[in-house]
């Protein structure tokens, strides 16, 4: 919990919820792509609405205050939204570009497509779930994309798509249902082997150093 002082009036900063913390992420969206294309208008106004949004007030009403309380209380609302759970599926999500965009997208679609997601598994209503805490709704969304992937590769073994001929053994084999990444098991780092000492570069080794100058290896 923080606390913000915009004209002499104390506001106490919570993390927002469900509905509110997307909504105050769809704000700081536009203010990185306002920094990309170097739109200083753009960045001003965006986080004059952040912190508005956050706050429950209008923007009319902090506009013309000095730049250094607004900055100041948009990082205090920022580091206490920021404290989230990062799950696997929303660590490996990839954001569209502008032209890759699905034609049906439109400005706030993220909210209501989490929610439908939520009120179709769950039969809950929008105002239940625009009060969820955010760790839970985005565990139970990480839930119900799992269950949709076992479901899709249970139906798929029932497929005859499943089943595929290999060439070089001359035998069926089975053909499965590719996962998102994130429910991939991630790689192990190679293990580190000792090299024998009779395999190690013979004479002088030179190796370049922190400094970006060259110096002799001891081994």
């Amino acid at each position: 919990m923080a606390k913000v002082i915009l004209r002499k009036q104390e506001f106490i900063i919570t993390r927002s919820k469900f509905k509110s913390w997307i909504e105050l992420e769809e704000v700081r969206e536009k203010i990185f792509h306002a920094i990309d294309i170097e739109d200083t208008d753009e960045i001003g106004d965006n986080i004059l609405l952040y912190v508005s949004k956050a706050l429950g007030i209008d923007v009319s009403s902090i506009e013309n205050l000095p730049w250094k309380d607004i900055a100041g209380a948009y990082s205090i609302i920022v580091a206490e939204n920021f404290n989230i759970r990062l799950l696997p599926f929303m660590k490996y999500s990839k954001k569209k570009l502008e032209d890759e965009r699905d034609v049906w997208d439109y400005s706030g679609r993220l909210w209501y497509s989490y929610s439908h997601k939520i009120a179709n598994e769950y039969k809950w209503t929008l105002d239940y779930i625009n009060d969820l805490d955010v760790d839970d709704a985005f565990a139970l969304i990480q839930e119900i994309l799992v269950s949709d992937q076992l479901n899709k590769e249970w139906e798929w073994t029932l497929s005859e798509k499943s089943v595929g001929y290999d060439e070089a053994t001359k035998k069926s084999r089975f053909i499965e249902l590719h996962r998102p990444d994130w429910m991939k098991p991630i790689p192990k780092p190679p293990q580190k082997v000792k090299m024998p000492r009779v395999m190690m570069p013979q004479g002088n080794i030179m190796k370049l150093g922190a400094d970006g100058k060259l110096e002799n290896v001891v081994y």
